[in-house]
């Protein structure tokens, strides 16, 4: 058996794994800073809202349907990098014609995060990036 500290863990890499859920990440909260979850099969964000010092969220090609989901993410006050490209809810809002921004007005009270699309060709307005066609909640 192999005994893993995660005391010092910054960077949890769990895409491609089937998970379903978020559940245990209290263990890693006080040190974590990015959580890549891409390619796997949660639905739900209950239990991301611990990881208040992540800076970088990779949660691509999930099974995310419902805008409300979002709201586990604003007590993640130090979010500045969103993933959020395949899930079924991005891909309604394209197939319905949804622009290039679609959280602009979904997803407010998030300063640190800003629009980045090739698509759209934004710049920057703070140091992260949200990709997936998510923006933070201030216009420019």
């Amino acid at each position: 058996m192999l005994a893993v500290s995660t005391e010092n863990l910054k960077v949890l890499s769990l895409g491609r794994n089937n998970l379903k859920s978020l559940a245990g990440l209290e263990q890693v909260a006080e040190t974590l800073e990015q959580l890549w979850i891409s390619y796997c099969l949660i639905e739900k964000l209950k239990g991301v809202s611990v990881l208040k010092k992540v800076k970088v969220l990779y949660m691509s090609n999930n099974k995310v349907k419902d805008w409300k989901e979002f709201d586990q993410l604003k007590d993640m006050t130090s979010l500045v990098e969103l993933t959020f490209m395949g899930n079924p809810l991005h891909e309604k809002h394209e197939a319905e014609g949804g622009g290039p921004h679609m959280t602009h007005h979904k997803l407010p009270g998030y300063p640190n995060t800003c629009c980045w699309c090739p698509v759209c060709a934004c710049v920057p307005r703070a140091p992260g990036r949200v990709s997936g066609r998510l923006v933070s909640g201030t216009d420019g």
